[in-house]
């Protein structure tokens, strides 16, 4: 039975659903849709090497390196996919050669640029906009890890913050302290009873 590309990526989407966070499962049919209109809707024995080849071409006139890099890499996984249901015998992503995914960058925030944002976040209409980032700032948190705090891993006794849906789904446990520790004694005064 001949499958497409469009069937894979479909049963991928399906069967890595209950793994990723909403939105992350959002991006990924965003990407893979905008797969198939570039490569187009083939069958699965069409995407050759040399149709990989020249749709990595095309992102490498718009994208840099690193972010070429990235795409190759998550079309290869829904590949691997593809040859664990036995639709597909190799990966052909394997004989593509890839950018360097480069180093990477590490950024902080200067002196000045803290006060700033945290000012502009306090004046932004969003009224959860300056603890989210508050608590950020304060503990290493991620956007999903902080956007899915319930207030039994807030532990002010202790004073941490437990994060126990994280990105490697290794819980972990921060200091929960300073600013960060005020703006959430300030939300749990004000919460509801009925709210996690």
């Amino acid at each position: 039975m001949l499958r497409t590309l469009e069937e894979l990526f479909q049963a991928y989407l399906a069967e890595r659903k209950l793994e990723h966070e909403q939105y992350t499962h959002y991006l990924q049919r965003v990407f893979l849709r905008t797969v198939v209109q570039e490569v187009g809707a083939l069958p699965l024995e069409g995407v050759t090497p040399d149709v990989l080849r020249l749709w990595k071409g095309r992102l490498s006139q718009r994208y840099k390196p690193s972010t070429v890099h990235r795409y190759l890499m998550y079309l290869s996984a829904v590949l691997d996919f593809a040859v664990e249901c036995d639709w597909l015998e190799t990966n052909p992503m394997q004989r593509i050669r890839k950018p360097s995914p480069g180093r990477g960058r590490v950024r902080f925030l200067t002196e000045d640029e803290g006060p700033r944002l945290l000012h502009a976040c306090r004046e932004n209409s969003k009224a959860f906009l300056y603890p989210m980032v508050m608590i950020a700032l304060s503990t290493g948190g991620r956007k999903n890890e902080i956007r899915t705090l319930r207030w039994p891993a807030v532990d002010f006794a202790q004073g941490v913050v437990r994060f126990l849906k994280t990105k490697t789904d290794t819980p972990r446990s921060v200091p929960l302290v300073g600013e960060a520790r005020s703006v959430l004694e300030e939300l749990a005064q004000w919460r509801r009873p009925q709210v996690p």
